[in-house]
């Protein structure tokens, strides 16, 4: 890559009397394989500013970025985007963002109350998801590999597709893989699948989107499959709900700056890089039961009050005013630390978002008998109407006309 190679240069030259400016193409400063070098320019070396140009020259499909870094330090650094054709825009950020961000990564996609907000969860004291959990990928193979097949009288394990991962549950519609007809090596050990309870993230997509199997189902390499190490304390459904909740996708889109890429992977290096909250369980038994018990009831009760206005239209001002949001400010601040209260409360709400997942399921089958039925037929283009649908895990309710599409 000669644009990485010219930017390493010139930084060395310049070493501590001055400043470099460069076009370079915006990948390296998003792509986590060029981390070395963004610690060497922009964290090492003073970051001036990264300004995105989007495409700025002729018969170049790929974004480019202005960078300028160099000594002396100004003490901030700046962001920015162009906006029309000779007008920028940009906002301050602080150094040591840069220092807490994976791979330091420069976000120069995200505005200045984005940047600020991740950088108070990275802040937190923390523990990398990738210590907690052991995370595999599924077979390495596609949908129309010859083991898998929805035949009813044919041997094989359950199977599921990437779509039919969704927040908090799995959909099963009647796929197995054959163990016999596919190499050991490309379907990986069957205890990957079969030990339960894990849970299952999917490949494709730009936000986290997790659900709990409890069957043992296999899938694709589209699924990563993800246990509890042994000798963890924290319960699997609260980093479900962790996985799900709003804030960690918010974190994982400014974090890994994927927000622009049509159709995104997560990665498994991603993963293992997501901030989950340490937490230390010293809340004696009884008291912990008790307080977690006054959680269940002020959060049953804040979400009954909620429900018609929708969470969404509630303020963060206003959640901390209500009496759920002063129950966990009292938790978090108690000395010591209550969090574990707060885990046992997380996790009692993803068992409630499965359940009413499992009668959602219960209720679209018996509504619509066939939806789950039609992933046998033949491979057609996707048109750009199911873009939203991979990006962000939503399914098409309109009609599609399959013959316009092909």
């Amino acid at each position: 890559d000669l644009a990485a190679v010219f930017l390493e240069f010139s930084v060395h030259l310049v070493v501590r009397r001055g400043r470099v400016g460069l076009v370079i193409p915006k990948r390296i400063v998003t792509n986590e394989s060029y981390a070395d070098l963004r610690e060497f320019v922009a964290v090492d070396t003073p970051l001036v500013s990264a300004i995105d140009l989007g495409v700025a020259f002729e018969d170049v499909n790929n974004d480019a970025l202005i960078l300028v870094t160099g000594f002396p330090s100004s003490g901030v650094f700046y962001l920015g985007e162009r906006e029309g054709e000779s007008k920028l825009r940009t906002w301050q950020a602080n150094p040591s963002l840069l220092e807490v961000m994976p791979y330091h990564i420069i976000p120069v996609n995200s505005q200045a109350g984005e940047v600020e907000l991740v950088e108070k969860i990275t802040n937190v004291f923390h523990v990398p998801f990738g210590d907690l959990v052991s995370i595999v990928r599924g077979a390495e193979c596609g949908m129309n590999h010859t083991a898998i097949h929805q035949e009813a009288e044919r041997q094989g394990l359950a199977l599921i597709d990437h779509l039919d991962v969704t927040r908090y549950g799995v959909h099963y519609s009647g796929w197995k893989v054959d163990p016999s007809k596919i190499s050991s090596s490309k379907l990986k050990s069957t205890t990957v699948y079969r030990e339960t309870p894990k849970l299952m993230i999917r490949f494709l997509s730009a936000e986290l989107i997790v659900g709990k199997d409890e069957v043992g189902y296999a899938s694709t390499n589209l699924v990563y499959h993800v246990h509890l190490l042994e000798g963890m304390y924290l319960s699997l459904d609260f980093l479900l709900a962790i996985l799900n909740s709003r804030l960690l996708s918010f974190w994982y889109r400014v974090a890994f700056q994927n927000e622009e890429v049509k159709f995104p992977h997560v990665q498994k290096s991603h993963l293992r890089s997501l901030p989950i909250r340490e937490i230390a369980f010293t809340t004696p038994t009884d008291e912990r039961e008790r307080l977690a018990a006054v959680g269940i009831t002020e959060a049953t009760e804040w979400i009954e009050g909620t429900e018609k206005a929708s969470v969404e239209s509630v303020s963060f001002s206003a959640f901390s005013d209500s009496d759920l949001g002063c129950w966990l400010d009292e938790r978090l601040s108690a000395d010591p630390e209550q969090a574990d209260v707060v885990h046992d409360l997380l996790a009692h709400l993803a068992e409630q978002m499965i359940a009413l997942h499992k009668e959602r399921q219960r209720l679209e089958r018996a509504l619509d008998p066939f939806k789950y039925l039609d992933r046998g037929a033949p491979f057609v283009p996707f048109p750009e109407a199911f873009a939203e649908e991979i990006k962000y895990g939503r399914r098409v309710t309109a009609p599609v006309d399959l013959g316009a599409v092909t």
